[in-house]
């Protein structure tokens, strides 16, 4: 076993095995899997707000905008649902 394994004794990868690449498709699934679960919901409440559907949109790319930023930044949010 290596010495940077995540848990002595444990069978998870070692960090050594984590490439750029793995990031950056981890973070591309984090968010298209919440936009699949969440963007249709969002863009109702939205647009019960508004009123308006381009408005709605706008505002739903806004806040899926802001979740890539804070991943980008390593700041992945606990609760995504909000």
């Amino acid at each position: 076993m290596e010495e940077d394994s995540i848990l002595q004794g444990s069978t998870e990868p070692t960090t050594s095995d984590v490439d750029e690449y793995s990031i950056s498709a981890a973070r591309s699934d984090l968010v298209q899997g919440a936009f699949a679960e969440h963007a249709g919901k969002l863009t109702g409440f939205a647009y019960a707000m508004t009123r308006d559907r381009d408005i709605a949109d706008d505002l739903v790319q806004e806040s899926f905008l802001r979740l890539v930023k804070e991943i980008a930044a390593g700041r992945t949010p606990d609760n995504i649902d909000a």
